[in-house]
């Protein structure tokens, strides 16, 4: 099931998978790359890369 998720300036977009009583977020990590830029602002496409896979692997750790 596909998702896009609208909080103020970020914009997250991710697939959820599994059943109801396990299920699994997989954020796009693009999205959540340039939700981090457009909230604090540009910085190199390294870092934020770099820290949009970590928040991914802590949604997947969350769900």
């Amino acid at each position: 099931l596909p998702f896009e998720a609208n909080i103020d300036k970020a914009n997250f977009k991710g697939v959820i998978t599994g059943t109801s009583e396990n299920p699994k977020v997989k954020l796009d990590v693009g999205s959540v790359a340039n939700s981090i830029k457009n909230v604090l602002g540009e910085k190199t496409k390294e870092q934020t890369n770099k820290v949009g896979e970590k928040i991914d692997k802590l949604f997947n750790k969350i769900f």
